[in-house]
């Protein structure tokens, strides 16, 4: 029951991978200790094939007190099977002025370097899985990794009940302005000693394509729809997954 720093951190939004909007945690407006209890079902979209699975959710209620209500969070997850996680944020402002919102990744490593794709990051303790975090829409995009920082925020710690703190790394992905706003983040997890297979992002009309190794991904984010289409090098189909958005 104590109120320390580390504690606040621990139990809020800042240390959930999930959206800070203006620097501003989630707030339900919860009126007991079981406000956050769902009591009916809740509108959230679930698909589960051979090739892919898929939810997702929203967030409509408040960021730093319950009154104030400056986005909604949509998040939508794909699970490109069994070795891709695409992670579509999309965030719509309730009013017309300028916004920040961060994206924030937290990998139990202190041992994070920059990948070959712009804003990329990935773990790199030897001898153990790791984890690369990919930012795919990153025009405007500013991204960076920070590890066992106090101040002036709390940022690459995990605190444990036990009021230890374990050293990790916080990788942010902020994005600003007016308007609708969209993030688009590929999760690859990797195996003991391997490389990331991602060596680079780029735009090719109206998707977003990432060279892994031999093969191309190929990842489009409409309204409504997130698809995804996988080929080899001669341009031959390997994988295709396409999801509803709402």
């Amino acid at each position: 029951y104590e109120s320390s720093k580390w504690r606040r951190y621990s139990v809020d939004t800042f240390s959930h991978n999930t959206i800070l909007v203006d620097g501003l945690p989630q707030r339900r407006n919860t009126r007991d200790r079981w406000g956050n209890v769902a009591k009916e079902p809740l509108p959230i979209t679930w698909r589960s094939g051979d090739v892919f699975d898929y939810a997702a959710a929203s967030y409509e209620e408040a960021y730093g007190k319950a009154d104030h209500r400056p986005a909604s969070h949509r998040r939508e997850v794909l699970f490109l099977k069994p070795d891709l996680f695409l992670v579509v944020d999309r965030l719509t402002p309730s009013d017309e002025a300028e916004h920040r919102y961060e994206a924030r990744w937290h990998m139990a490593s202190t041992h994070v370097v920059k990948g070959s794709s712009p804003g990329s990051f990935a773990s790199a303790d030897e001898g153990q899985p790791n984890l690369a975090v990919i930012p795919l829409a990153t025009v405007g995009l500013e991204t960076e990794a920070a590890s066992q920082q106090e101040e002036p925020e709390i940022l690459g710690w995990l605190v444990h009940k036990t009021s230890k703190h374990m050293p990790t790394t916080t990788v942010r992905h902020v994005s600003k302005g007016t308007g609708a706003k969209l993030l688009v983040t590929l999760l690859v997890p990797l195996r003991a000693t391997e490389a990331c297979p991602v060596r680079a992002v780029r735009t090719v009309e109206d998707a977003m394509v990432v060279e892994l190794g031999d093969r191309l991904l190929h990842v489009r984010v409409g309204a409504g729809v997130v698809a995804v289409r996988e080929t080899d090098a001669a341009g031959r189909v390997l994988r295709v997954a396409s999801a509803p958005g709402e």
